[in-house]
């Protein structure tokens, strides 16, 4: 039988393992749960294509649901209604032409919610708000589905 021998070569190398284990498993906890701060930040969700006229059932101070499977909110801030326009090519004039759409329109909602800021990310609760990511807004009433286009911490 064969006896196992263990040198101090061996042991250097178990150290600088464990050591290496222990720096990245706390750095990589370090990072995940740095908490940053709680405040409120104001975002603007571009729904485009909706009925006309969708613009007047939401109301300034109107409390509403920012996600379709977690519990977050948002108060709308404010409401902007504007003509839904339409771009299409022309392969034969080889030009792009912008039309309104009759009864469509874009809607800008302006919300407030306070939300954990970090190096990272910024979300409330477990929804991320990040500037491109779509975002339903669900009131009484009405649910629209739309995209952040602006975002701003204060």
């Amino acid at each position: 039988m064969k006896k196992i021998r263990f040198t101090v070569i061996d042991a250097l190398i178990l150290l600088v393992v464990i050591a290496v284990l222990v720096f990245g498993i706390k750095f990589v906890t370090q990072n995940n749960t740095s908490a940053g701060e709680t405040k409120e930040v104001y975002f603007t969700v571009l729904a485009s294509n909706v009925d006309e006229g969708t613009g007047s059932i939401i109301k300034e101070g109107d409390e509403v649901s920012i996600s379709f499977s977690e519990q977050a909110f948002a108060t709308v801030v404010g409401v902007s209604e504007e003509p839904y326009k339409e771009s299409k090519f022309l392969e034969a004039k080889g030009f792009y032409t912008t039309h309104e759409v009759e009864g469509k329109s874009d809607l800008k909602i302006l919300l407030r919610c306070p939300a954990d800021i970090s190096d990272t990310r910024i979300a409330n609760g477990e929804v991320p708000i990040r500037v491109g990511g779509e975002m339903p807004v669900r009131g009484k009433g009405y649910t629209v589905k739309g995209y952040v286009i602006e975002l701003e911490d204060k």
